[in-house]
C-alpha cells in the first residue's frame, strides 16, 4: 500500500518493542525516516540497530514523556536529527488502576497522566517545532485496556476523543488510528 509517506519523518514513542516497533517496521516499509523513542536506552538502541542493517534512515532518542522536559529534548532531537517531524505517533500509556468503586483521586490523576496528558503534550510540542499554531498528527491512541480497569479505559478513551475533537475544529491531520 502506498500511504504516499516517502520521504517523510515519523516520531513514534513507545517503539523499541510490541506495537510501537510494529508501527516503525510499517512505516518504514513506507520510506518514512524514523525517530525511535522509549524509555528504556538498550531495547530501543536494540530496535534502531536492527531497522538500521534494513537500510532505514533512523535515529533514536530515550526518553519518557510523560516528563515535560524529555518530551521537549526528544522532539528537539528530531528536528535535530531529521530538520522537522511529519508524523508523530503517540504509543505510550497504559492501563492499571482500578474499578470505580475502588480508585482513588491518585488514581485518577496517575491514568490521565499516562494516557491523555503525555498525548496532549507531544502534540503541542510537535506543533510548535512544525511551525504550526496547532498540531497536526496522527495517533495510536484505542487500546482497551483488561475489564475492570474503568480509570485506564475512561482516561485511553479521552486520547480518542481528543484526537476527533482536533479533527473536527480543523486539523485535517489529526486523527485516531487504532490497531486491530
Amino acid at each position: 500500500m502506498d500511504l504516499q509517506l516517502a520521504g517523510k519523518v515519523a516520531l513514534i514513542t513507545g517503539s523499541s518493542r510490541g506495537i510501537g516497533l510494529a508501527t516503525a517496521k510499517a512505516l518504514a516499509a513506507e520510506g518514512c525516516r524514523l525517530m525511535l523513542s522509549a524509555r528504556s536506552a538498550e531495547p530501543l538502541a536494540a530496535a534502531a540497530a536492527a531497522l538500521r542493517t534494513s537500510g532505514v534512515d533512523v535515529a533514536a532518542h530515550p526518553a519518557d514523556v510523560s516528563k515535560p522536559e524529555e518530551a521537549a529534548g526528544l522532539v528537539q532531537a528530531a528536528v535535530t536529527a531529521f530538520g522537522g517531524i511529519d508524523v508523530l505517533i503517540n504509543n505510550v500509556g497504559g492501563g492499571g488502576g482500578a474499578r470505580i468503586a475502588d480508585s482513588t483521586d491518585d488514581d485518577w490523576r496517575s491514568a490521565l497522566e499516562r494516557n491523555l496528558i503525555q498525548t496532549v503534550r507531544m502534540m503541542r510540542r510537535y506543533g510548535r517545532n512544525a511551525g504550526y499554531p496547532t498540531s497536526p498528527v496522527q495517533t495510536r491512541t484505542c487500546s482497551f485496556p483488561a475489564s475492570g480497569s474503568s480509570v485506564a479505559l475512561a482516561s485511553a478513551q479521552g486520547q480518542t476523543l481528543f484526537a476527533r475533537a482536533r479533527r473536527e475544529v480543523g486539523s485535517s491531520h489529526s486523527g485516531p488510528t487504532c490497531p486491530g
